[in-house]
């Protein structure tokens, strides 16, 4: 929505214009007074000493002139905008912002969540914090992801945001469903390696079983014939999911993302604790999708912000580890 209305993918000239305003309910803190200007609108700081306070978000809508698909319309209004806004504020500076003051509201409480166990700041830092005051460099920051996500090409941005929104989602499901908030991150990152990793399957990342009832199934029949029985199953079934998620994550793990949590001094996130976190958090993704199977409850001990954890000689991705990676992921 905030691409399109960017004018980026324009043909002819903008013809009308709408100036939109609304307001968006935080835990962020802005100082000074003067508008923060992005390439996804404007963000005001208001004067307000309550939690959650308020910031103004404005944007001006553009509609092209003599569009290639002729439409009727006037204004989308200021709703589509807000939340999209509201999620790449989220996101890019790690806050809770959203549209609605009620779900602000009780995301920033010091209340359980639904399950009746930890408060979600207790299981995430800062995100839930009572108030997050906003760093100059953060702000440059926020200026040049909204950037960056802008300028992107259609089928990037579009997978980009869908990641985010996602990512957002799960965040707040922290207040509700543990599994499923896990979930969700998890899905968020899925999600792009599912669309950009560059997989082409073959017959051996069929699952093993499956995979020797066919050849049996096959044997006698003439070489060509069984290639081409096998490739039509490849190409409508999903394989090697697991393995695609793991080496699309680790990919995309850059220096920075493991120097960052030996600065916190948190438990080491090294390449090789990182790559069985992230196998353990598909797999706790697949056994809750299929089976509804709770996580271990060592990843919900309120207070656990160190990045990954060790449970029968396993290692997971606490929830404080697994927002960093996501939003190291995707951004």
């Amino acid at each position: 929505m905030l691409q399109i209305n960017s004018g980026k993918m324009f043909v002819n000239e903008t013809e009308e214009r709408n100036h939109l305003r609304g307001v968006l309910h935080t835990n962020l803190r802005i100082s000074g007074s003067d508008p923060i200007e992005t390439a996804i609108g404007s963000i005001l700081p208001v004067t307000n000493l309550r939690d959650p306070t308020t910031i103004v978000y404005e944007v001006t809508e553009r509609f092209e002139k003599n569009p290639p698909v002729a439409a009727n319309l006037y204004s989308h209004g200021i709703d589509p905008y807000l939340s999209e806004a509201a999620s790449i504020i989220s996101f890019a500076l790690n806050v809770t912002c959203t549209p609605d003051y009620q779900l602000t509201q009780r995301l920033l409480s010091r209340r359980p969540n639904l399950m009746g166990d930890a408060q979600p700041k207790e299981l995430l830092s800062r995100v839930f914090d009572e108030q997050v005051w906003a760093q100059a460099t953060e702000v440059e920051d926020l200026i040049k992801f909204a950037t960056r996500l802008i300028g992107l090409d259609r089928k990037h941005h579009l997978a980009a945001i869908r990641a985010i929104n996602t990512y957002v989602t799960g965040v707040h499901r922290v207040a509700d469903d543990y599994e499923l908030a896990y979930t969700l991150m998890v899905a968020a990152i899925e999600s792009l390696a599912q669309e950009f990793d560059g997989h082409q399957p073959e017959w051996r990342d069929y699952a093993e079983d499956k995979r020797n009832r066919l050849d049996a199934a096959l044997d006698g029949a003439d070489l060509v014939t069984a290639e081409r029985v096998r490739q039509a199953i490849l190409e409508i079934e999903h394989t090697a999911l697991g393995r695609r998620f793991r080496d699309f994550t680790v990919d995309h793990l850059r220096p920075e993302y493991y120097q960052q949590a030996a600065d916190q001094g948190s438990t080491p996130a090294t390449q090789a604790r990182i790559r069985q976190a992230v196998r353990e958090a598909y797999n706790i993704r697949s056994s809750y999708v299929h089976t509804l199977r709770r996580m271990p409850n060592e990843i919900k001990l309120p207070g656990r912000f160190d990045k990954v954890i060790a449970v029968d000689r396993k290692t997971y991705l606490t929830f404080e580890g697994l927002t960093q990676l996501a939003r190291h992921v995707i951004t």
